[in-house]
Parts: C-alpha cells; sequence; structure tokens
C-alpha cells in the first residue's frame, strides 16, 4: 500500500499540470509574459519533483532508509549547472546566436 508518496503525486498533478492548464484558459495569462515565465515554472517545479518523488521519496519508502545528499553532491550538481550557464552565455555572446541590437551581454 502507497504511503505518503501518494501525496506528493498529487501535488505534482495539481502544480504542474492542472494549474497551468487553468491558467491558460484565461487570456491575460497568455498576453503576459511574466504569468507565462510563471506557468513554465509551475511544470518546470512539477517536473523535478516528480523526478525527486520517484528517485528519492518513492525508493525511501522501499528501502526503509533516509537519504539526504550529502554537501559534495549538491556542489557538483550546481557547478554543473554553473557550467552550462556559462558555456550558453559565452556561446550567445561569441557564435553570433542572437542579433546584436536585441542581446547585450556585456551590459547585464
Amino acid at each position: 500500500m502507497p504511503g505518503h508518496e501518494k501525496y506528493y503525486a498529487f501535488f505534482e498533478l495539481i502544480i504542474g499540470v492542472i494549474l497551468p492548464m487553468v491558467m491558460l484558459f484565461f487570456e491575460k495569462v497568455r498576453n503576459s509574459k511574466k504569468l507565462l515565465f510563471l506557468n513554465a515554472l509551475f511544470v518546470l517545479f512539477s517536473f523535478i519533483s516528480n523526478r525527486l518523488d520517484v528517485s528519492i521519496i518513492g525508493m525511501e519508502h522501499y528501502s526503509g532508509i533516509t537519504y539526504i545528499p550529502s554537501f559534495m553532491e549538491v556542489s557538483i550538481t550546481l557547478m554543473i549547472v554553473s557550467v552550462g550557464f556559462a558555456i550558453f552565455a559565452l556561446a550567445v555572446k561569441y557564435l553570433n546566436v542572437f542579433e546584436h541590437d536585441t542581446v547585450r551581454l556585456d551590459k547585464v
């Protein structure tokens, strides 16, 4: 019988599927960049939450032990993400990905 992970699954479903779908029914949301960004964040948060639900919460119930990532695991993950952002920023700056009039990385 499933334990508390079913509540996490319902939370993911509401935040990542139902709420963004309902939000997109409103024209104000569809015409606002900020609200569309918020909508996308809900979906992204739900995806991340789903992966955590499956990999950590579900396995915790199955194995009976509690897992907390170490500082080293968290710092390596953040480093990999930071390197990805840095590579993307350098690619945009030097490979002429966007028009120079619209994106100015040196002014940020």
